[in-house]
């Protein structure tokens, strides 16, 4: 006979099925967080591109200090370094730990939106270190710390929820989507 689960087992399942995967699945990123491994090309291009950015706004340079890209602002006395954790790999890897975390749903539907939301995180990121340094530049240090610690941190946050969210929404509810070996 077989063991018929209730509406609410079932949902318990897979939210248990969900949080073991993606714990699983964050691993990455705890391992590259304390590993040495260079991001120095990817930290230059967004260095590159944060001047590119900001130079029509207020006089910055670019230079190298400790093997990271650092930028310099006329104005404003503290440097700015651009390291591996300004480049936008861990909102990334979140974003594909709860995408991969899903049980039940085909492979072809969990690849579907990871070239989207890479751009979106790229984007996302780059608006993020721009706002962050001309909010320090006009309203002082304090003010760039609060930008990056806290109000910019929970933004890219809700960024890959939403992403994830209207992901979820607009593919895993629909009929023939859920497989059984996934």
């Amino acid at each position: 006979m077989k063991n018929k689960r209730s509406k609410r087992e079932r949902k318990l399942w897979f939210v248990l099925k969900f949080f073991v995967r993606f714990v699983l699945l964050a691993a990455p990123f705890y391992f590259i967080m304390e590993s040495s491994q260079s991001f120095y090309v990817w930290e230059k291009v967004i260095a590159d591109q944060t001047v590119l950015l900001l130079s029509p706004a207020v006089n910055v340079n670019l230079t190298e200090e400790y093997g990271m890209p650092v930028l310099l602002l006329e104005g404003f006395d503290t440097p700015i370094g651009i390291d591996r954790s300004c480049t936008g790999y861990r909102s990334f890897i979140a974003f594909l730990a709860l995408v991969f975390a899903v049980p039940n749903v085909a492979w072809k539907k969990r690849l579907k939106p990871l070239v989207p939301a890479f751009f979106v995180v790229y984007a996302v990121n780059l608006f993020r270190i721009v706002t962050t340094i001309l909010v320090g530049f006009y309203f002082g240090v304090t003010a760039f710390e609060f930008a990056h610690m806290l109000l910019w941190r929970w933004a890219l946050t809700l960024t890959i929820l939403g992403m994830w969210v209207y992901w979820f929404k607009k593919e895993v509810k629909k009929p023939g989507l859920l497989t059984k070996n996934s």
